[in-house]
């Protein structure tokens, strides 16, 4: 069924392409499309964030990169160096690219770039002996494709560190990676170099975790695997001629095929240039002789196809509602870009939140503006929860208390957008940062760490008795995590354990993750757990064994109720 928001959307659609039969121009049937300003050569490879698009353009001769801003309307040319600068992506302001410039003589070499359009200067990535290609980014993490040891293997670039690093190294070829919180995914032909497989390594755990490995009675090569959140896509093309799009699902670990194809022998059907973004997943097909990008809608469960090629079409790109793609006019490809519609408006306000366990904690917390997404319109309830992202949730949730003498921690910069945050934690005693004196913002939170600051914030008080998990008794902990859940039976229940301590234990030293974070969070404020919006007028009030008065309430704990030995262990 159409919703009505769509059915607007193709009544507008229709009433242009009448108009424009009129007028003697072709029609544009589907949804509405918009150009960037096109250029006297070929534009290919777009890659979209926010309202800006960027592609590979040849107007100068060789491959340069240009951007196009969709609100101001304005294009600009980002890299022009002599050679090709090719494949571009971007996140946010980092724009990364392969790049042509130091090759020397025949020998193949590409090097990775990035452009800062905050700092408006280009900075070199990665310019080591080989070839580095294909890369992609995520907030300040930069992954690409390396040969300096000979094959293919997986680098990445931290830039809030400024440290490179290797993410597989291991024997055959490791390709075309793709990045998204933690994980890395990408193409891997470490048992046969004609069938290749599917891993995912996920960069806080330190692990690698195979996704789809061919059978070896029917073999089939994977293609090249995008991430986004806990989802994984991929495509796989039949020798018979049928092309499938699969679908890996990080959170249940169950696959599924979500579009086939059918095709023959001699009319082969093939699926590739996937990309996904929240409930959308886009890929090119080429089937009776022509590219035509299609749509699936995961809520929907169905395929559609946004605007019907005349000529053909190719590599999509997506960013929340925003479809971006190649499309051919003529003898030349530009780029086209249209909003799309969902066929059931989605009902969580983050793309990545409507399935996942943690939603109706996360929404409740957001209905009342206490906790925000990314800036890419996600919350990443997978992702792990650092101690300044934990500080301004805080922040948000409870009133703030002066301390006589406030703290300050050589590692927080005054003008990072969580040294307000980080202050108000510290003085009010909730996050004491370690014994060396620091805070470590962007370091992860563990389970512990949450749990005692929450008593702290909560004015909990402690409770004698056994520890609710095997695994907490005798840990530095016990006496703040006892008190967090006496304080709270229903905690214990099985939603709780399931979701929070598997198998029973809790694993204390455990980084957190932003969904676990949520729960906690919106138990401790007691909020009730709808998924219809509650009134933003509602004031939440932390969980306490006793009904505390507003001065107890927000009275922190003293440090040393719940805190070990500093020298041997970190307090959070």
């Amino acid at each position: 069924m159409v919703g009505k928001r769509q059915k607007a959307q193709i009544g507008v659609s229709l009433l242009l392409a009448a108009i424009l039969l009129l007028v003697g121009l072709p029609p544009v049937w589907g949804y509405i499309v918009s150009y960037v300003p096109t250029s006297s050569g070929f534009q290919w490879f777009p890659s979209i964030s926010g309202n800006r698009i960027v592609w590979s353009d040849n107007r100068n001769g060789g491959m340069d990169i240009y951007s196009y801003d969709i609100a101001g309307r304005r294009d600009a040319a980002i890299a022009t160096a002599y050679n090709d600068q090719y494949m571009p992506r971007i996140y946010g302001d980092h724009i990364v690219w392969m790049d042509k410039r130091n090759m020397d003589g025949d020998t193949e070499k590409w090097d990775i770039y990035m452009f800062d359009l905050l700092e408006n200067k280009e900075i070199p990535i990665c310019i080591s002996p080989g070839s580095h290609k294909l890369p992609s980014i995520w907030a300040d993490r930069i992954v690409w494709q390396d040969e300096r040891n000979g094959n293919s293997d997986i680098y990445l670039y931290d830039l809030a560190t400024g440290q490179e690093r290797s993410v597989t190294t291991i024997k055959g070829n490791q390709m075309f990676p793709s990045i998204d919180g933690d994980r890395v995914v990408y193409l891997d032909a470490r048992e046969n170099t004609n069938f290749t497989d599917i891993y995912y390594y996920d960069l806080a755990l330190e692990k690698e975790f195979p996704v789809w490995v061919h059978n070896p009675n029917r073999p089939a090569a994977g293609g090249v695997p995008v991430i986004f959140g806990d989802k994984i896509i991929w495509d796989v093309n039949w020798d018979n001629g049928n092309a499938y799009l699969y679908m890996y699902h990080i959170a249940t670990g169950q696959t599924s095929i979500l579009a086939e194809e059918a095709g023959t022998n001699t009319n082969r059907s093939s699926i590739y240039h996937l990309a996904i973004y929240g409930n959308w997943i886009a890929y090119t097909l080429y089937k009776d002789g022509i590219r035509q990008v299609k749509v699936w809608d995961i809520s929907a469960g169905k395929a559609f196809v946004p605007v019907p090629s005349q000529l053909g079409q190719d590599s999509p790109a997506l960013w929340g509602n925003t479809l971006a793609y190649q499309d051919k006019s003529g003898t030349k490809d530009k780029i086209g870009y249209v909003t799309l519609v969902p066929e059931t408006p989605p009902a969580s306000p983050f793309f990545d939140t409507e399935d996942h366990w943690s939603r109706p904690w996360v929404e409740s917390l957001a209905a009342r503006g206490l906790v925000k997404g990314l800036d890419d319109g996600t919350f990443r309830p997978d992702s792990l929860l650092t101690r300044a992202q934990f500080s301004q949730m805080l922040l948000n949730c409870f009133p703030t208390q002066t301390a006589s003498s406030p703290r300050s921690f050589p590692d927080v910069d005054p003008s990072a957008w969580y040294a307000a945050a980080v202050q108000a934690a510290a003085d009010s005693g909730w996050m004491i940062g370690f014994g060396d004196g620091t805070f470590r913002p962007n370091e992860s939170l563990t389970k512990a760490q949450a749990i005692i600051t929450l008593t702290r914030t909560a004015s909990l008080p402690v409770r004698e008795g056994a520890a609710p998990f095997p695994d907490v008794a005798g840990h530095w902990s016990q006496a703040a995590v006892s008190a967090f859940f006496l304080a709270d039976p229903p905690l214990l229940e099985s939603r709780f354990q399931r979701y929070l301590a598997p198998r029973g234990e809790l694993s204390p030293d455990q980084r957190i993750t932003r969904g676990q974070a949520a729960m906690l969070l919106a138990s401790t404020l007691r909020l009730p757990i709808m998924t219809t919006t509650p009134s933003p007028t509602t004031t939440p009030s932390p969980m306490s064994a006793v009904t505390p008065t507003p001065s107890t309430t927000l009275t922190p704990t003293t440090t040393a109720t719940f805190t070990p030995t500093p020298s041997l262990v970190p307090t959070p």
